[in-house]
């Protein structure tokens, strides 16, 4: 059986992975200028949830090989009609946040998205071999069986969300686009986000236990975001910060009494 020991074990491996393989992409980045190799890297550094889990995996007392476990990640059906509901949510709550960015901030959608085939090509490949596919096996797959059954499906997802937010950490120091007052906006608005995400995932995981359902959603997060022109992303984040806040709570009002 699993422990409160063995998930602190956990979530400092994971963070710990996570920063030496910034680490290790960022000397590459000093040392070359291959943009492929470089993409590559900072693929693989999403990762470190599911390379912690592999390496941790004796440890953690789950009862089965390495193996059963992933297979059984996946071995539920999927159903689709629990799985889009909330695939179109994400959609929606984007759209919106867009078109209230051109209505109050005065800034035209085509200035806030950046489209052609080449960044939707891109950004199809990107997605699919990073966050959603390398992070899930341990948000989701591992945390989720340890906090929900333990805490309930809202406070177990809220504490998943903490842990997955702040597992991003490093990357509001290091990528340099905010100081100041903007950092502290961007960490508020970001993590405002992302935990009423993880709620959201973790009430569609826990109807469908199969893997698909969160990696689909988180899928969905981060392609919708890749067309986002970098010049208005705080601004767009702050709406989304908002609305995703209020469909956490009014999803945890509605399914939460169930």
């Amino acid at each position: 059986m699993t422990t409160k020991k063995s998930i602190k074990q956990y979530v400092f491996a994971t963070y710990l992975i996570f920063i030496v393989l910034l680490m290790l992409t960022g000397m590459v980045l000093l040392l070359s200028d291959n943009q492929l190799l470089i993409g590559i890297l900072k693929n693989v550094c999403s990762f470190a949830p599911t390379f912690s889990l592999l390496l941790l995996f004796p440890r953690l007392d789950l009862g089965e090989s390495r193996k059963e476990f992933f297979l059984s990640l996946f071995r539920e059906k999927i159903n689709l009609p629990n799985l889009l509901p909330y695939t179109a949510l994400q959609i929606m709550l984007f759209m919106i946040s867009v078109i209230l960015l051109k209505i109050f901030n005065g800034i035209e959608i085509s200035e806030t998205l950046n489209f052609s085939i080449s960044l939707l090509v891109f950004a199809i490949v990107s997605t699919l071999t990073s966050g959603a596919t390398g992070e899930e096996a341990g948000w989701r797959g591992f945390l989720h069986s340890y906090f929900v059954p333990k805490y309930g499906i809202i406070r177990g997802s809220f504490f998943i969300g903490v842990i997955w937010g702040f597992w991003h950490a490093p990357l509001w120091f290091i990528a340099g686009e905010y100081t100041g007052l903007d950092l502290v906006k961007y960490i508020i608005c970001f993590l405002c986000y992302i935990i009423p995400t993880a709620i959201i995932m973790g009430f569609a995981y826990e109807k469908n236990k199969n893997l698909m359902i969160p990696m689909a959603l988180h899928f969905t997060a981060n392609f919708t975001m890749a067309f986002v022109n970098s010049k208005f992303l705080l601004d767009l984040l702050l709406y989304l910060a908002i609305f995703y806040v209020i469909a956490a709570v009014v999803l945890i009002k509605v399914k939460g009494r169930k």
